[in-house]
């Protein structure tokens, strides 16, 4: 039956917006306690592989999937310890708000020797179809987005970094640990809410919010809206801190 309660062609001139993930309302983000424990199991059991130095690196610069993987070696300077984010969209590296995504990120000493490790014993000496050396680079070139994202899921189940699975799950029974199928587990996350979770670690780190909007490449607007995880509580007791030190 057709009730026609709006004239005809009405949703041809509607138009829908399109949102990037990141401009989604979500509440999911990855606590700092429970990243902290991700990466010292990736650290102990994993040390300087693929994994381990993709989400090293994503947390602690808080950068998008498709930034850690665009980097080259020669991004890369370990003598004055930053990365080099770059728009290349006709080498298939493009960054999310292009031109204006490219900047410098300063890294940690920690940060710094596990790039070194990585480049000089385990990093696979190979190019991309580009003739580009890539900073995570496979046996075959560049690593795909889908295999960070796989990375992310994987490491995330709490069986992997917990003593015990926080579904109550028998991880010797669950089809979520088997490989491919690690994103059908309730309580690991995607490479967005570990982002997510590393910007609200920085905010609740006294970090101004526009330090944390430039190193994160993300607005204040949007950080304030779908980012800060902080409670209104958080900001009291920080704010009561710049106060008292007046």
């Amino acid at each position: 039956m057709s009730i026609e309660a709006v004239e005809e062609g009405l949703t041809v001139r509607i138009q829908i917006p399109i949102l990037d993930e990141e401009d989604e309302v979500q509440d999911t983000h990855l606590e700092n306690e429970d990243a902290k424990l991700v990466l010292k199991n990736l650290e102990r059991y994993h040390f300087c592989s693929r994994p381990h130095v993709s989400l090293a690196l994503m947390w602690h610069t808080m950068s998008r999937v498709g930034a850690v993987r665009a980097l080259d070696l020669r991004d890369v300077d370990l003598q004055d310890q930053h990365v080099e984010f770059r728009h290349r969209p006709h080498a298939d590296t493009p960054l999310k708000n292009k031109g204006e995504s490219e900047r410098h990120v300063a890294i940690s000493d920690d940060i710094a020797e596990l790039l070194e490790e990585w480049i000089e014993k385990q990093r696979p000496d190979t190019v991309d179809e580009y003739g580009r050396q890539p900073l995570i680079s496979t046996e075959h070139g560049r690593v795909a987005v889908a295999t960070i994202r796989h990375y992310a899921y994987k490491f995330t189940q709490p069986c992997r970094y917990k003593v015990a699975c926080t579904e109550g799950r028998d991880p010797d029974y669950c089809d979520a640990t088997a490989h491919g199928k690690e994103s059908q587990c309730p309580a690991s996350v995607s490479p967005h809410p570990f982002r997510r979770g590393s910007i609200t670690h920085w905010l609740r780190s006294d970090v101004p919010s526009h330090a944390v909007s430039s190193r994160a490449d993300v607005s204040e607007r949007v950080i304030e809206k779908h980012y800060d995880e902080r409670t209104e509580g958080d900001k009291m007791e920080q704010r009561r801190g710049y106060l008292e030190n007046i």
